[in-house]
């Protein structure tokens, strides 16, 4: 019986649910209904969070607001990024002005485009956890199989003797 090198753990990445009943949040021990389970992958992780919890960045992170914050780094540029926008935009002016006058279509087009608000991300119920607490999930799973493992190990080894030796 060969076993796995290495354990197999838990994927970072909860969704937020509602059980049927109460029980010990993981961090606080207070009854909650809210528990988080892992979206995919095996082996499957659930464990009880109150909400106040789940707003708490020290223990995870909610996936809407990392697709946010990624969506604002690229709404928002540096200002060397404008001044090259300027630049090309300069540019492309002086060889339109060389070329003849615009058609008024490209212009509303332009203006279209620059007035449209980015979409907004739905809301998420998917977190990821803060790396310390991270850990404290995978550890038991860590644990299970570093027993499996000196089982298997102990097999191998030959008995103590039980008598007194002649």
């Amino acid at each position: 019986m060969s076993l796995p090198t290495r354990p197999a753990l838990p994927i970072n990445c909860y969704t937020q649910r509602t059980a049927a009943k109460d029980g010990a949040c993981f961090i606080c021990s207070r009854l909650t209904p809210n528990l988080f389970m892992t979206v995919r992958g095996t082996p499957s992780d659930w464990f009880y969070v109150c909400a106040e919890h789940t707003s708490v960045t020290t223990f995870c992170t909610s996936t809407a607001s990392r697709d946010s914050d990624i969506a604002q780094a690229k709404q928002t540029s540096p200002k060397d990024s404008d001044l090259a926008n300027d630049a090309t935009a300069d540019a492309a002016k002086s060889s339109a002005s060389k070329a003849g006058p615009e058609p008024a279509e490209t212009n509303a087009k332009d203006a279209k485009e620059v007035q449209v608000p980015p979409m907004q991300p739905k809301a998420s119920t998917q977190f990821v956890l803060h790396k310390d607490y991270f850990y404290l999930r995978q550890r038991p799973f860590i644990k299970r199989w570093e027993q499996e493992q000196d089982k298997s190990f102990k097999q191998n080894f030959p008995s103590t003797p039980r008598g007194h030796p002649k």
